[in-house]
């Protein structure tokens, strides 16, 4: 079992920051699949008559899913390192970033 760094503050200072810098680098890759998704997008118009209709497109609700998982598994280390105020906050993005995916689910045309 690890043990927590509480008299530590320069170990548990470091955790945060590493934290910190993971979870920004996952929203960055996050915001950048959404931004392109939109480059690289098909018409549904211009199919030719007879085709068959394009595969769905399920990026946003893996990005959110995926941001949910994230932010439930950042809270957890947050409230390991004793930061429930940052847990709080991660715990509420990761019920923000569910409903998002749960939207954007409803939004695919299977």
């Amino acid at each position: 079992m690890l043990e927590r760094p509480d008299e530590d503050w320069f170990a548990s200072g470091c955790l945060l920051a590493l934290v910190l810098l993971l979870e920004a680098g996952y929203l960055a890759l996050v915001m950048f699949s959404l931004m392109l998704r939109g480059l690289g997008g098909t018409d549904p118009g211009s199919a030719k008559p007879g085709s068959p209709p394009p595969a769905p497109d399920w990026t946003e609700v893996w990005c959110w899913g995926g941001g949910a998982g994230a932010a439930l598994f950042f809270g957890a280390v947050f409230l390991w390192l004793r930061r429930p105020w940052a847990a709080s906050f991660q715990l509420f993005a990761a019920v923000w970033a569910a409903t998002l995916a749960a939207a954007a689910w409803q939004r695919v045309q299977t």
